[in-house]
């Protein structure tokens, strides 16, 4: 009861916040280049094949660069924002779940 207590009184800093969303950053770079799989030659001392397998890979690749560029980009945006942070109030994690659920209740009833 106490964490909630300090929490309120936003005592608590954003270093939880900050290092839950670099993990989620880091989660979703690592699912991204799962899509890049390692070719496989018949002949590993043929250099045109190896060529020709990996010029087949260059548009997964680029996409996965563009994905990765714009995932960093992202989490820059977000650390920056953190980093305007003092602390986390509790209601700040609340208020746009109980919004979607107000325009939610909202929708069924027009």
């Amino acid at each position: 009861m106490r964490l909630f207590e300090r929490f309120s009184r936003g005592e608590l800093r954003l270093n939880r916040i900050e290092a839950f969303s670099d993990g989620v950053f880091a989660i979703i770079v690592t699912l991204l280049v799962l899509e890049l799989k390692v070719p496989v030659l018949r002949d590993h001392g043929s250099i045109s094949e190896l060529t020709h397998h990996l010029l087949e890979l260059l548009p997964k690749f680029l996409s996965w660069l563009i994905s990765f560029i714009i995932v960093c980009k992202v989490w820059l945006n977000h650390r920056h924002v953190l980093g305007l942070a003092r602390h986390v109030s509790p209601n700040a994690k609340l208020r746009p779940t109980l919004r979607k659920q107000r325009d939610a209740n909202a929708s069924t009833l027009n």
